[in-house]
């Protein structure tokens, strides 16, 4: 064999060294991508269950939230303070969530589940009220989101937010 033909064997055996490396590294990303997406799912999931219980056994708080939710220029000032704590904390949720669903890190039957939690939330008249009053604290693509498109939807009839009441009750 030639000088000349094992540089081509070498190029040859080279060449197919660097296909299988660029096969073995799309495989890494497309299960370092489904992991990724697996981690932002359980993320998302673990800060609305960590938001549930720890407003879940606080009865006083519940009633406020109920109350506010039904009618928010009803409750107190301190009482306002409290539901839009509350509340702050679910839209810091929900607003991670949004942006993790328009980067396709979530799947939309998941992003559709807290979507309508929120539908729950927004439809009510605290939730108009809260969003009225602290909108602006949250990204202009967020607000766009609830103003223009979630708080524009019809309205399923068996919307109950927190499960406690029907809209309009």
């Amino acid at each position: 064999m030639t000088l000349e033909q094992l540089y081509f064997l070498a190029s040859i055996v080279a060449a197919f060294g660097v296909v299988v490396s660029l096969m073995f590294v799309g495989l890494q990303i497309r299960r370092n991508t489904s992991a990724n997406n697996a981690a932002a799912a359980a993320a998302v999931h673990n800060n609305f269950a960590a938001f549930y219980r720890s407003i879940q056994g606080d009865q006083a708080l519940m009633g406020i939230i109920i109350k506010g939710l039904k009618d928010y220029d009803s409750i107190s000032e301190v009482e306002k303070a409290q539901m839009n704590s509350v509340f702050m904390a679910f839209n810091l949720h929900m607003q991670d969530a949004f942006y993790k669903w328009k980067d396709g890190a979530l799947s939309p039957e998941f992003w559709r589940a807290w979507e309508l939690v929120s539908l729950n939330m927004f439809a009510a008249h605290g939730g108009k009220g809260f969003w009225a009053d602290r909108c602006y604290l949250f990204s202009a693509a967020y607000q766009d989101f609830i103003s223009n498109d979630l708080m524009q939807r019809p309205l399923q009839d068996n919307i109950k937010p927190f499960g406690a009441f029907t809209i309009g009750e």
